[in-house]
């Protein structure tokens, strides 16, 4: 089983170059996220370490302990060895639709989605108390909300519209190929 750290790295990696910077605060919602549609789509943590619920949200406190020096900073760089093959390929694919999906959401509107009324985060938290968030608890919540679409490369392709000039053929042309 993969660790937190290896899930943050994922994130890491993918959004190094990313216009809108993965900060700790975004990270964690991200490893949040993942944790919640693994548990929906396979019944079962995708991570060991248990989820804490902490007053900015849900928070794993390995997670917080390796990225806590980066504060409001982007995070461009894993702290620590990574290879991706720590993850099955069911899981890569469920780490790139949630980077999909949630990497459209700026980091306010991510933890103004995980402190909803009814969340898990908000069903545990106690101020001052950095509880576990029961993982039934998030799986319940979760299996609720809208659903984690997956990519499909063959449905993206038929989406495609050909560009650029066309012969009677069909076939993609340059200016010194165009037909008079």
């Amino acid at each position: 089983m993969a660790a937190a750290l290896d899930v943050a790295y994922f994130f890491i990696d993918i959004f190094k170059d990313s216009p809108d910077p993965m900060t700790h605060l975004r990270l964690e919602k991200f490893i949040f996220e993942a944790q919640a549609w693994n548990l929906v789509k396979t019944g079962k943590p995708l991570f060991s370490e248990e989820i804490e619920a902490w007053e900015f949200g849900p928070v794993v406190p390995s997670v917080y302990d390796a990225f806590k020096g980066y504060g409001r900073k982007q995070i461009r760089k894993t702290s620590g060895e990574y290879s991706s093959r720590v993850f099955t390929s069911e899981q890569i694919k469920l780490l790139l639709d949630v980077s999909r999906k949630m990497g459209v959401y700026s980091t306010g509107t991510l933890v103004e989605r995980t402190h909803a009324v009814g969340s898990p985060w908000e069903q545990t938290y106690v101020k001052g108390c950095n509880k576990p968030i029961p993982l039934d608890l998030i799986k319940e919540y979760y299996s609720k909300k809208d659903t984690l679409i997956e990519f499909n490369v063959a449905d993206a392709v038929k989406k495609l519209k050909p560009a650029g000039p066309r012969n009677k053929d069909g076939r993609t042309v340059f200016p010194n190929d165009w037909d008079d």
